[in-house]
């Protein structure tokens, strides 16, 4: 990622195709420059942990921005979506092939009795999985670097991978704070973690 951002922000620079960028690109070379530091740095504790994880949403909150801009500038020209350092999907498409699922909300919890919790995001097009990610009883502390999940390995962390927008946890202790991630993915990438969701687990 921080690779292609560095990329895309040598392509864009001076690009008279895109006047306006709403990243600059001195500042998207900055952000892939953060996460490269914080990947060499990953394995210094839980501050380690955070950067990593920390530099790498911004970035691709960034990235996606970005991909939004070109896709609509573009109008469906290859060549100059082709510019920007972005790829086109399929032939004619003429969204930019960064421009991943973005998951900006977080999901629905619902505690029912017996340790099940159910969880719900809104369907998002063409989206090919959704990944559930639980810890129970601790802050979810991952990281998702390239399509990889990284798991604190001190914390009870539970995964559901779906081709539906919902699932069911079961057999959870009673009375527990639960926190819920979700990354959505489709055929370009994934979008990152949502917004942390917590509810408290029933009897």
């Amino acid at each position: 990622m921080a690779s292609i951002a560095h990329g895309i922000a040598k392509a864009m620079d001076g690009n008279a195709a895109f006047p306006a960028p709403p990243v600059k690109t001195v500042d998207l070379d900055v952000a892939a420059t953060r996460v490269e530091l914080a990947f060499a740095n990953r394995k210094n504790g839980k501050l380690g942990k955070d950067e990593l994880f920390n530099s790498s949403n911004e970035l691709d909150i960034m990235l996606h921005n970005q991909a939004d801009y070109v896709s609509i500038t573009a109008n469906g020209d290859e060549t100059v979506i082709h510019s920007a350092a972005f790829e086109t999907i399929n032939g004619n498409d003429s969204l930019a092939k960064t421009a991943n699922p973005t998951a900006n909300v977080a999901a629905v919890l619902k505690a029912e009795s017996g340790g099940i919790v159910k969880a719900k995001v809104e369907p998002v097009k063409n989206a090919r999985n959704y990944c559930f990610v639980m810890s129970v009883d601790a802050p979810i502390n991952t990281i998702l670097v390239n399509g990889q999940i990284s798991f604190d390995v001190g914390a009870k962390v539970f995964v559901i991978n779906s081709t539906k927008s919902s699932a069911v946890f079961t057999g959870l202790p009673a009375l527990k704070n639960v926190y819920v991630a979700v990354i959505i993915s489709n055929t370009n990438g994934d979008s990152g973690f949502s917004p942390v969701a917590t509810v408290l687990t029933l009897p």
